[in-house]
């Protein structure tokens, strides 16, 4: 009996291995903050993309260098990150460009981490009017 007793006081008194046990909590906590911020920056890079590839998409249509036809084709070419799916619209109403793009969130994700904690989707509508012919 006095082993045991000497054997626990010892133990609870004892510090070795304190830092591996805080690691150990700590760390996993630390990664999915790091793989967080990978994803929600490159959820930021695809909406300015968006963005981008549309306005320049609506502008080449409504200047007509573009037909309504080969719009997507020109977003596609100026979309960038390339590989993300996304679904696209023109329409070309009157006097008015309207170029629509959307992407699902979690199409973003370089992690799997994102996928929990967003469930939303991207979205660019620009308006531009037609250049007189």
């Amino acid at each position: 009996m006095a082993f045991r007793d000497r054997f626990g006081r010892t133990f609870a008194r004892s510090e070795d291995g304190g830092s591996t046990v805080e690691f150990v909590i700590w760390m996993p906590f630390v990664v999915g903050c790091l793989m967080l911020i990978l994803d929600f920056s490159n959820l930021m890079i695809v909406d300015a993309g968006l963005w981008n590839a549309s306005r320049d998409t609506a502008r080449a249509v409504a200047l007509r260098r573009v037909s309504e036809a080969d719009a997507e084709a020109h977003f596609d070419a100026r979309m960038f990150p390339r590989k993300v799916p996304y679904t696209f619209d023109v329409t070309v109403d009157g006097d008015e460009v309207s170029v629509t793009v959307l992407v699902e969130g979690e199409e973003t994700a370089l992690t799997p981490f994102l996928r929990r904690v967003y469930d939303g989707k991207l979205g660019a509508s620009v308006r531009m009017l037609m250049e007189p012919a």
